[in-house]
């Protein structure tokens, strides 16, 4: 009997030793085994490039190449593109670019305009101008008609532009297939041959050089051209079709190529209008009477007096009104004054 306590004592002993070990064993390959999951510390961010928020950018744009010429805005992103230069020339034509078609770009259209009779005046721009004198085309001589603007069309010589006529005349044909297809988006103001005058403030405009009826009211949001002057007022007008109206040289200022603006005039003495300087080989045109009044020209030239006169002088370039020719002549300066 005590044999057999000792022997299932000796036995618990035994298993308790058994499982002392193994469970040592378990623990020291626990500890010294990698981890199968290591978290995240709390408070870590990912950094992102300067140019992203939260997700790379996408972009939905699409890129549309720059135009070669571009009136209005130039992206500050893309470089200007160089235009070509447009060559000088005498008559005066403003040769500027146009936005929707720039003549040196394109090519010729099959359009030609040719005068019927003498007198059909080539404008400096697409602009009413009775008060200035002009070249005038040659009649029976084909011109080349590029563009339009919106009655008025730019006509070359010899490939290079002389200005513009209006094509609704009935001296002027046209013949081509592609005459009035070419269209010149630019406005008035866009034409820096003319001259313009915008007013201070709000100002009246008055229907006579007086300055004594009222007529309407003109915005310093507009410019106007300016199509002639005397001592007291400015002259202008919408267009052909008016209205026309005068206003106060004090109340406005004036801006673009106002050198050449012609001036009212009349006659002071009986005298003739010469085709040239008598002295350069000119001849009698017409007669002029006391009082008429005339277009006086910003051109003069230095000379002799006419026959039978003394004194010294100039010989200026004058414009005589006239609703149905084109009179133009020189006239000698102590025979007329400034209205």
């Amino acid at each position: 009997m005590i044999r057999n306590k000792k022997s299932w004592l000796l036995t618990i002993i035994i298993l308790f030793l058994a499982t002392l070990v193994l469970t040592s064993c378990t623990v020291t390959n626990l500890l010294n085994s990698p981890a199968s999951y290591t978290p995240v510390p709390t408070g870590t961010r990912v950094i992102l490039p300067e140019t992203w928020t939260e997700l790379p950018p996408t972009s939905t744009s699409t890129e549309i190449p720059t135009p070669a010429y571009s009136p209005t805005i130039t992206p500050t992103d893309t470089p200007t593109p160089t235009s070509t230069a447009l060559p000088e020339y005498t008559q005066g034509a403003n040769l500027q670019p146009s936005p929707t078609s720039d003549w040196l770009l394109i090519p010729e259209p099959d359009c030609f305009y040719t005068a019927s009779e003498l007198g059909v005046r080539i404008h400096i721009a697409p602009f009413i101008d009775p008060y200035r004198t002009l070249p005038t085309m040659e009649p029976g001589t084909p011109y080349r008609a590029i563009m339009d603007n919106p009655t008025y069309s730019l006509i070359l010589e010899n490939g290079q532009p002389l200005g513009w006529v209006d094509y609704r005349l009935i001296a002027l044909s046209m013949k081509g297939s592609e005459c009035l297809t070419r269209q010149d988006g630019r406005e008035i103001a866009d034409f820096t041959t003319l001259c313009f005058f915008t007013p201070f403030e709000e100002t009246e405009s008055y229907i006579k050089s007086d300055l004594t009826e009222p007529n309407f009211t003109i915005k310093p949001s507009g410019s106007y051209v300016l199509l002639r002057k005397n001592q007291t007022s400015y002259f202008s007008a919408y267009g052909h079709a008016g209205p026309s109206f005068f206003v106060d040289p004090d109340t406005v200022f004036t801006h673009g190529n106002c050198e050449s603006v012609p001036s009212l005039g009349e006659i002071s003495a009986e005298t003739s209008l010469y085709t040239m300087p008598p002295d350069e080989g000119g001849t009698i045109f017409s007669n002029l009477s006391l009082g008429q009044t005339i277009l006086i020209q910003t051109q003069s030239k230095p000379g002799y007096p006419p026959p039978a006169i003394t004194g010294s002088g100039n010989w200026v370039l004058v414009r005589v009104p006239s609703n149905y020719e084109d009179i133009n002549g020189w006239v000698w300066s102590e025979h007329l004054v400034f209205k």
